[in-house]
């Protein structure tokens, strides 16, 4: 129990720690961006992005395209990606300089992450595992926070899926990490990897930060 409970102080003690560096003010060349504004406003693209059906369109050019924009105007979040099994991406946040007082018409690009991963290799081909691998994925991702808004959180589970985040560092000023998932269960002729009780399936390395 007292394990737990210093467990518990850590974690919101670290949490508090992101919230106060959420609150500085930044300036971008002439712009100045309050962090926790935008936090809260990838926050909202993202679980817009993930909750429910799909909302990535496929376009002329064959990429897979999702768009948002907060009820103020103020930003406008883009995340384009290629690929099904292995894919890789971009995520985009523009700010209006308008909304700053600068002049009208002047969309800044202020923070970015790219990220690349996938099926690990042996399952590529395997639609069964990617339908498993991209329903949890979703509800994983659409658990994003206001203290880490990048990706899921540190840990999730939904029926035999497993996603955590193993490796992280850095803030969303800067920052770098990999996520990955295992199943509880799959096909016979795959052998389990060490001793967690899950068969990894899956792993994205992604990193980002404000653009300057």
């Amino acid at each position: 129990m007292r394990l737990l409970i210093k467990q518990n102080s850590e974690r919101d003690c670290e949490e508090n720690s992101e919230r106060i560096k959420m609150k500085e003010i930044v300036t971008l060349g002439d712009l100045e961006l309050n962090l926790e504004e935008l936090a809260s406003f990838l926050v909202d693209a993202n679980k817009e992005a993930y909750s429910g059906q799909n909302r990535h369109l496929l376009t002329d050019v064959g990429t897979k395209k999702f768009v948002f924009r907060d009820k103020k105007g103020k930003f406008y979040f883009s995340d384009e990606s290629r690929g099904d099994y292995q894919f890789g991406g971009t995520k985009t946040v523009e700010m209006d300089a308008h909304k700053a007082d600068l002049p009208e018409g002047d969309w800044r690009t202020i923070w970015q992450m790219n990220y690349f991963g996938g099926v690990l290799p042996e399952f590529i081909g395997d639609k069964k595992i990617a339908e498993q691998v991209e329903s949890v994925l979703r509800k994983a991702l659409s658990q994003i926070t206001i203290e880490k808004p990048f990706r899921g959180p540190g840990h999730y589970s939904e029926g035999i899926g497993i996603y955590n985040l193993p490796e992280f560092r850095g803030d969303i000023k800067k920052f770098k990490g990999t996520e990955e998932m295992g199943l509880t269960e799959v096909p016979k002729n795959y052998r389990k990897r060490g001793d967690t009780g899950r068969y990894p399936v899956y792993s994205l390395d992604f990193h980002g930060g404000l653009i300057i």
